[in-house]
C-alpha cells in the first residue's frame, strides 16, 4: 500500500460515527489512522471531496474530527457483506493531541491479535 499521508499511519480498529450530507449518522470502522487522516469502512457510499464529521470512539472519550473524503473504493463483496465502502478522509485539523492514546490503543489491539499486518 502506498502511503499518501504526511504523517505515519497505524493499523487500528476504532468505531466511529460519521455524519455527512446524505444522512444524519452512519456507522464506520477505522482501519488505519494518522494525525492527518484515516481509512474507514462504511455501509454508505460517499463522494470524493464530500465533507464529513466523525466521532471516534476512543477509550477515554469521543473525539470529534472533521475532514474531506479524498478517496472512495468499493469493498470486495466476498470479504464483507456489511462494510461495502472504503473511504479515506483527510482531517481538516490534525489530531496530534490524541497521538499517544491512539498509539496505546493500537499497541493493545495488536498484542491481543486483533490487527493483522
Amino acid at each position: 500500500m502506498d502511503d499518501r499521508r504526511s504523517a505515519p499511519r497505524q493499523l487500528a480498529c476504532i468505531p466511529a460515527d460519521i455524519e455527512h450530507e446524505e444522512s444524519s449518522h452512519d456507522v464506520a470502522l477505522i482501519r488505519d489512522i494518522s494525525a492527518t487522516g484515516a481509512r474507514l469502512v462504511t455501509q454508505s457510499q460517499f463522494d470524493v471531496d464530500e465533507m464529513v464529521m466523525l466521532q471516534l470512539y476512543l477509550p477515554s472519550e469521543k473525539l470529534p474530527a472533521s475532514g474531506r473524503v479524498v478517496r472512495v473504493e468499493t469493498s470486495d463483496p466476498a470479504s464483507s457483506e456489511i462494510w461495502r465502502w472504503e473511504i479515506a478522509v483527510e482531517f481538516a485539523v490534525p489530531i496530534d493531541d490524541y497521538a499517544e492514546e491512539i498509539d496505546a490503543l493500537c499497541r493493545r489491539q495488536e498484542a491481543q491479535g486483533l490487527l493483522k499486518r
